[in-house]
């Protein structure tokens, strides 16, 4: 595509550096005052900052908006003993003639590294993956992918791609591990199992600049595919598999150090897109879905923490509206959790180890010594949050099976090997009959119903007809001001 630039310069005027010759005598030499003080010359630096760079697209342009801070200092002098003083009108001249100056030369020093990299793109056919065009393919095809997700073949919240590098290199990096010894995601085959999909997008003119890995491209016509001929180059759609995320509650189940907290981190990390080289380029998630952890410390005010914690022996205490300077585990992930249904999450990601125990399940054993609990767990309410609000939920389980009572999809990892075992957890759950158990009269103990008192108050519109512009001013109307 074309390619557009503009600058603006603010507060905008360079140092001067102006030359001022001593006077001479008629011999050519300097006066006894001239030849004391030497003239000194100032050293001149760019006198700005490219301080913040927006990148958007329309059909037909990219446009590279450059925000440039000038130093001002028009009042500059060379020396101690000549001072350059500037009226009014030649300040304003400086300035608007600087101005323009800086605008001129980003506009066409962005000009010319776009016509560079467009012009290497198109005709270097080695090293793709550095450039220009690739990169906002990829960006495109990650996009395409997310938007995708809600549609009602995917029905999902999440979508991890066939050849994806999970693992990290450290702790402390965000480059992938090299492969061996990681192994590239592949999603379930065979089976009962719905978790593997294809998912094809249209990617427009884009289609040819698209390098990432494990794509295809889709043929153009039925009788290539039925010869067995090759995918078409001229075909727009790309075909990208691998493994759903559906809506509902999903549990990532496993042993220790089999990839379970490693393939939660890849779909938390999925609401961002990734550059080319990542490793999970093609690894999305709703832009809405929320991590959720226990906050020991945090401070929590006014919140209506009701349908987590109650009953509290704290005289006058009221949990519709609580409020603390210091949370504990639990009372911190239930404030967290009412936070992102505050703030309208689709969906909640959830790994025990970083969750207060006591928050997230308590079995029966402990129900019956423990008869008047403030806590009414995560694992109780996570249906009830899904069938009232559409929350979905995922979460990382590896000690407590009274979770296999509450799935609608479960992925079992083992020896970072996907597979899906929803069937088997099923059998397990009635086996141990935990799903008969009633909760004080209120429903099964594992799949409460939500409580309308217990859900609080939206902080965010619910569609974009709520938000108002007043030129560069934003207003959303929110709870009191004309929300349904």
């Amino acid at each position: 595509g074309s390619h557009g630039a503009s600058a603006s310069a603010s507060a905008a005027s360079a140092s001067s550096t102006a030359n001022t010759n001593g006077s001479t005598n008629k011999n050519g030499g300097k006066t006894n005052k001239e030849s004391k003080t030497k003239t000194k010359q100032r050293t001149t630096y760019p006198p700005y900052i490219m301080e913040r760079t927006d990148v958007w697209c329309d059909e037909t342009s990219i446009h590279i908006t450059v925000a440039v801070i000038v130093d001002v200092d028009v009042d500059a002098h060379v020396d101690v003993d000549v001072d350059v003083i500037l009226n009014d009108d030649q300040k304003e001249k400086k300035f608007k003639f600087t101005t323009a100056s800086m605008q001129k030369y980003v506009s066409d020093y962005l000009d010319d590294i776009t016509a560079t990299i467009l012009k290497r793109t198109e005709n270097d056919n080695d090293d793709h993956d550095h450039f220009f065009m690739p990169h906002i393919a990829n960006v495109v095809l990650q996009n395409k992918i997310r938007m995708s997700l809600s549609s009602s073949s995917l029905d999902a919240i999440a979508f991890i791609a066939n050849g994806s590098i999970l693992p990290r290199k450290s702790g402390a990096s965000f480059a992938p591990m090299s492969t061996p010894p990681a192994i590239p995601f592949e999603a379930p085959n065979g089976g009962s199992s719905n978790l593997a999909k294809d998912v094809t997008v249209d990617m427009g003119k884009l289609a040819k600049y698209v390098r990432n890995p494990n794509v295809s491209r889709c043929s153009t016509t039925t009788s290539a595919s039925a010869a067995g001929g090759s995918d078409s180059d001229d075909s727009t759609k790309i075909t990208v598999r691998g493994m759903i995320i559906p809506k509902g509650i999903t549990l990532i189940v496993g042993g220790g150090y089999h990839g379970k907290s490693t393939m939660l981190r890849t779909i938390m990390t999925g609401v961002y897109n990734k550059i080319l080289g990542d490793g999970r380029e093609l690894c999305v998630t709703d832009e809405n879905a929320l991590t959720v952890r226990a906050e020991d410390g945090r401070y929590v005010n006014n919140t209506n923490v009701s349908a987590f914690i109650s009953n509290l022996p704290i005289v006058g205490s009221d949990t519709k509206h609580f409020s603390t300077r210091e949370a504990s585990g639990s009372t911190s992930q239930a404030a967290n959790v009412v936070d992102a249904i505050e703030m309208g999450a689709s969906a909640i990601l959830v790994d025990e180890d970083v969750s207060a125990a006591n928050f997230m399940s308590r079995d029966g054993r402990m129900r019956a010594l423990i008869m008047d609990e403030s806590i009414t767990p995560l694992l109780y309410r996570v249906n009830g949050l899904f069938d009232k609000h559409g929350i979905s939920s995922v979460v990382v389980v590896g000690g407590v099976g009274d979770w296999l009572d509450v799935p609608n999809a479960v992925i079992r990892l083992e020896k970072y090997v996907a597979s899906d075992a929803l069937e088997k957890a099923k059998s397990i759950s009635r086996q141990f009959s935990y799903g008969h158990v009633q909760y004080g009269g209120r429903g099964v103990v594992h799949r409460l119903k939500w409580d309308d008192e217990g859900t609080p108050f939206r902080r965010r519109p619910k569609n974009g007809n709520n938000i108002i512009d007043f030129e560069n001013v934003r207003i959303s109307l929110l709870d009191g001001g004309g929300m349904g």
